[in-house]
């Protein structure tokens, strides 16, 4: 509920912008007018998805289609790459814009596309090649303060 009052107010808001930039007799648009159409939000990547996709995923009917659960999983770029090249294409992906597919995508694996891969070690340029453990730091020495407990 607390979503499909959210998406209503974004669609208000977005007529009432489009109907008082008509009234006031602007006949260009602007940099400004050209940037305020924005892509898809999370919120409404949600929206889509109990729109467009929860019919079957969730659905014990259709037991190929993975549950929102397991959508949780993925990594945004393979629910988007489904939705745009895959399966899911001919389904749904083709009626939706890219950015819909995107918006989808992070919304409900909720992560930002590329940021999937992006604190694994492995991936990381700068790994020292030295396979070392580190010592234990309580074995070494310590503050005086610190070898006689608290209060001490």
């Amino acid at each position: 509920m607390a979503i499909a009052c959210v998406l209503l107010a974004a669609s208000t808001g977005s007529a009432h912008r489009s109907e008082s930039a008509a009234t006031t007799g602007e006949t260009g648009s602007t940099e400004q007018e050209k940037s305020s159409v924005a892509p898809p939000t999370v919120v409404e990547g949600f929206g889509l998805f109990q729109q467009r996709c929860l019919s079957c995923h969730g659905n014990p009917a259709f037991k190929e289609a993975p549950s929102p659960e397991a959508l949780r999983e993925m990594t945004p770029e393979h629910v988007f790459e489904v939705l745009s090249t895959g399966a899911m294409y001919p389904v749904v992906g083709k009626s939706l814009s890219e950015d819909q597919r995107r918006s989808i995508a992070e919304s409900i694996t909720g992560q930002l596309m590329g940021t999937s891969r992006s604190g694994a070690a492995a991936t990381m340029p700068n790994q020292c090649a030295a396979q070392s453990t580190m010592a234990d730091p309580a074995a070494g020495p310590a503050w005086p303060a610190a070898r006689r407990g608290p209060g001490g």
